[in-house]
């Protein structure tokens, strides 16, 4: 059995998912144990998002309904560059991503004796890695794009039948996030045209900017305020990622509710996805108290 100590890591194999999701799911169920006495009005329905850093999970969660009847929709997010009992209200912005994978299928041919009888899949893809990086950026909106991998070929003498590509558009617009996915398919179309072959397309992951709500807000600051190990009330910050939690704030809004992104400092020793990510364990009970007081209103 692992044995815990203050500033050291719990796992067995040296892995960990250095992001604070797993004290999110600790705050979740430590939330339903405290609110078994169901002593709240309303309903509380906790969500376990998954796929959360692929963007991946929030739309399938909508997609099954799970938010249809949401009036207020709160996510919560460990803050590790924020000392323990700091508390932000609220996320505001970010960037709507769209994560593509686009699939190249050519023809092998043998790259000496048939050359002109097979079709290159590596080819349209580098075509396609060239023309979406040189992609015009956009004066209304700040915007990211990158091509984070392709594997493609079959041998050193052999004209490629196959290549995968994935690629991200960001945007702190969620109209000009939707246009750079359609430029990027312009591209691939164009490149896998020129070259003879067939791409597919797929979106693996996405999010949306997110406006919370004030009244919403002016609720968590009040609650956080009033709370005996909360030190440093923030109403909100500005958020630099991609979250797809933000969609399902999104979805809520759209259906007459309310949403906001609530922020509750770890204190961690580095940084979000580095080796020296460790939160500390005391601000989980401290998000815990801040939700248990919201729900009871």
């Amino acid at each position: 059995m692992p044995v815990w100590t203050p500033g050291g890591f719990a796992s067995t194999n040296g892995a960990m998912h250095a992001c604070g999701h797993d004290a999110h799911a600790t705050i979740g169920v430590g939330l339903l144990h405290r609110l078994s006495d169901h002593d709240f009005e309303g309903t509380l329905r906790v969500l376990f998002q998954p796929a959360e850093e692929g963007v991946r999970g929030a739309q399938t969660m909508i997609d099954a309904g799970v938010a249809d009847e949401i009036d207020n929709m709160l996510a919560v997010h460990m803050a590790g560059d924020m000392a323990v009992g700091g508390v932000v209200g609220s996320f505001t912005g970010g960037m709507a991503t769209r994560k593509l994978k686009v699939d190249f299928t050519g023809k092998a041919a043998h790259a000496a004796g048939t050359p002109e009888a097979g079709r290159n899949a590596l080819l349209a893809a580098s075509m396609s890695v060239l023309g979406i990086m040189g992609l015009p950026r956009f004066s209304s909106a700040d915007t990211r794009l990158n091509v984070g991998t392709l594997v493609a070929g079959d041998g050193v003498n052999i004209v490629p039948s196959s290549a995968v590509m994935t690629c991200e558009a960001r945007a702190t617009d969620d109209e000009v996030v939707d246009e750079l996915a359609d430029r990027v398919r312009s591209i691939v179309e164009g490149a896998s045209l020129a070259q003879g072959v067939r791409a597919n397309v797929a979106v693996m992951g996405q999010s949306a900017t997110v406006a919370p709500d004030d009244e919403l807000i002016d609720r968590i600051v009040d609650v956080a305020t009033a709370h005996d190990d909360v030190t440093e009330v923030i109403r909100t910050r500005a958020f630099a990622g991609s979250g797809d939690a933000n969609l399902l704030i999104r979805h809520v809004q759209r259906r007459g509710g309310k949403g906001a992104y609530l922020m509750v400092g770890a204190g961690s020793p580095g940084p979000h996805h580095s080796e020296n990510f460790d939160i500390a364990e005391e601000s989980i009970p401290t998000a815990i108290e801040i939700l248990e007081s919201l729900i009871r209103g």
